[in-house]
């Protein structure tokens, strides 16, 4: 006697219309075209734009087994498991360098690609239902998917590459779903279910729910709320997905640790963040329902008690959504359980895993609100009358949405939108006035960069990171005194933060205080020795103090820590070079190069070499090239003129002081352009570019 229902997925062909699928493809990507030239954001810098590993396809097979030196420079990114993540990210490199469209129509993809297959599931899920007619089924499943395509709560998750993270596991995660659904016991299906289910744990680990989601499908649809059945299910088809639950959250735990802020003091604990949630969770409904108020950090107060009267009513509220879904299984199965999909698929964010400091975000609904959409439209169609004008106002809120996410893909235009747009959400954000002031430090707006910085400081005055990032501020103005006493005071309030004390021996070295800035380098290495960064910094102080070896050695052990860091090539070459082993000099440049083709210092340097060793042509090639990276690099042009004078062409070499003349003059600086002047009268004194530069001056 069979014990497995049947009507599953039978006839899809005939169920699904391509025009819908064209329809919900060319929606999504019309909604997000305006994001294409969006740029680098936030976690994207260190994952992507400061990621050396991706620039290496031999890297990949690595971002399976190590993540310390391939999830970019972010020490809490350090701590992620998304090799699958990575690896797109390696492709695109490959593709298109730094083209950041390219990136943008990688994640509209997989984004177009999850809208169709929840119009898939849809159809299967429906389809087990009775007395729903195909045509309705079409109509539900059309507006729930064509919903989610444009929905402005995924722009998030969309224009934020690094949530490509979230769009990776939410595929992988439907196409398990809808391979679990059409399952006939044949090896191939359950093999292909655990493939998907693996892929999706590798893009993120939000996956982890996968099994549960697929218990209650068997329970509501395969077993029909029978028990026996159920559990002659259990072994067979949840006991290996469950073996690799908990050996990839073994793994994942003791490997990388929880994700999280561990330099934030403010975390409140496990109970705290757990009564949050129960008003994080209402607060996601509300921008399901009426989409305003997005922001990349909502600054949400936490809860610290159970008689918080919001938190009573929070609960109250979520019981009760909870216990109509369970009663809706008795009518419509498919809107019971996308109702529960909705807080199954929010466990791992929104239970008892703190991730402090961050409570709240908005791509962390992205595949869990996509049950709400979906229990919204079939309980408007299934029970409200008069079914033209539910589809007329659908489609009109259809438009309205759309309009939302192409207004909110223009937040995302840069660093300075997104975090501008924050703080008008977020006022009290003292992230996102930090963040702003790091956008405006990376343009060289050093005041308005100081004046968020020190909103930040206002709004949280016990944040050690603060002080330390505005002591950073302060030392790229030039106040060396103002960044001394941020970085006194923050080490003060926590004397066991790495950076602090690597960004005040950068002060110290400005100051000429190179043995305590060795000293602070010291404590920083003592406290974080996995971190190449420092070894760099106390590399160049080494050097400074003209101890070769100890600088060689640090440059080496940040090359041993990292082989994908350019920095520690060039450095390394730079302190070859000043010894005289040219050759070796040459090498790490060229390392460098292959890390970084866009490195134009590191080709000027080279060219020196070169030149230094007699490699003419070659020093040549490299000014060349520096040229071309960067037409205005006077000093390439100097070189290259002097090169040629070297190698006997003296007209070249005219025409190259000339050229570097004019540049230094575009740039104000008249002495470099005198200097032009002399050594083409040396060359050639009757040289007619002479009173030519001359009369510029």
């Amino acid at each position: 006697m069979s014990t497995e229902r049947i009507g599953m997925g039978e006839g899809m062909q005939g169920r699904v219309k391509y025009v819908h699928i064209f329809i919900i493809v060319l929606s999504s990507f019309i909604v997000y075209l305006n994001s294409l030239n969006n740029g680098f954001i936030y976690d994207d810098i260190a994952t992507i734009k400061e990621n050396f590993a991706i620039r290496n396809p031999e890297n990949i097979g690595v971002f399976f087994t190590n993540t310390i030196n391939t999830a970019g420079s972010s020490q809490v990114l350090q701590k992620t498991y998304r090799p699958l993540v990575m690896t797109t990210f390696a492709l695109n490199y490959w593709i298109g360098k730094f083209n950041v469209a390219g990136y943008h129509i990688v994640n509209i993809l997989f984004h177009t690609a999850n809208a169709v297959l929840i119009y898939i599931l849809i159809i299967l899920l429906l389809g087990m239902e009775l007395n729903i007619s195909q045509k309705k089924i079409n109509v539900m499943a059309f507006f729930a998917s064509l919903l989610f395509a444009v929905h402005p709560v995924n722009t998030e998750a969309v224009n934020y590459i690094w949530q490509r993270s979230e769009l990776m596991a939410s595929f992988f995660y439907l196409l398990a779903v809808v391979t679990f659904i059409r399952y006939r016991g044949k090896t191939l299906q359950y093999v292909l279910l655990t493939v998907f289910y693996i892929m999706a744990l590798m893009s993120k680990e939000m996956a982890v729910t996968l099994p549960f989601i697929l218990m209650l499908i068997d329970w509501y649809f395969m077993a029909g709320f029978n028990k026996r059945i159920f559990f002659n299910h259990f072994n067979k088809r949840y006991l290996p997905l469950i073996v690799i639950t908990l050996t990839y959250s073994i793994y994942r735990l003791t490997g990388f640790g929880f994700f999280g802020d561990i330099s934030d003091p403010s975390k409140e604990g496990v109970f705290n963040y757990f009564i949050t949630q129960s008003r994080v969770i209402l607060k996601y409904f509300q921008l399901i329902i009426i989409p305003v108020g997005f922001s990349i950090d909502h600054n949400f107060p936490v809860s610290r008690s159970i008689f918080d009267g919001k938190v009573i009513m929070s609960f109250i509220i979520i019981i009760i959504i909870i216990l109509v879904g369970n009663y809706l299984a008795k009518y419509s199965k498919t809107t019971s359980l996308f109702m529960l999909w909705f807080f199954i698929i929010l466990i791992p964010t929104s239970t008892v895993i703190s991730l402090y400091p961050i409570i709240m975000n908005d791509h962390r609904i992205y595949l869990a609100g996509a049950g709400i959409i979906t229990a919204i439209i079939i309980l408007l169609f299934s029970y409200l009358p008069g079914k033209k004008f539910i589809i007329i106002v659908t489609g009109m809120v259809l438009v309205l949405f759309s309009f939302l996410t192409i207004r909110r893909n223009i937040d995302w235009k840069d660093d300075i939108s997104l975090w501008s747009a924050t703080i008008k959400v977020s006022p009290g954000s003292f992230r996102a006035h930090d963040a702003l002031g790091a956008a405006y430090l990376e343009r060289g707006m050093l005041d308005e960069a100081l004046k968020e910085k020190q909103k930040a400081i206002e709004i949280n005055p016990n944040n050690v990171a603060l002080y330390m990032n505005r002591g950073i501020a302060y030392g790229m103005k030039g106040q060396l005194e103002n960044a001394m006493n941020d970085f006194n005071k923050a080490i003060t309030m926590n004397p066991n933060i790495a950076q602090i004390y690597d960004n005040r021996g950068i002060v110290f070295v400005k100051t000429g205080f190179i043995d305590k800035a060795i000293i602070d380098y010291n404590k920083a290495i003592e406290l974080d020795p996995s971190n190449v960064k420092i070894y760099m910094n106390r590399g160049i102080a080494y050097g400074m103090k003209g101890q070769l070896e100890n600088a060689m050695n640090d440059f080496d052990k940040a090359i041993e820590l990292n082989p994908e860091d350019t920095d520690a090539y060039y450095n390394r070459g730079s302190l070859y070079g000043e010894s005289g082993q040219y050759q070796k000099a040459i090498e790490d440049y060229t390392k460098a190069i292959e890390l970084n083709p866009e490195d134009t210092t590191a080709y000027y340097n080279r060219g020196i070499d070169y030149g230094k060793s007699g490699q003419y042509q070659k020093a040549i090639e490299d000014y060349t090239k520096a040229i071309e990276l960067n037409p205005e690099d006077a000093d390439a042009y100097y070189n290259r003129g002097i090169t040629y004078h070297r190698s006997g062409r003296r007209q070249k070499a005219i025409e190259e002081f000339y050229q570097a003349g004019l540049i230094f003059l575009k740039q104000n600086n008249r002495i470099e352009a005198l200097k032009c002047v002399d050594v083409i009268k040396k060359v050639d004194p009757d040289s007619p570019l002479i009173n030519k530069l001359t009369d510029k001056l």
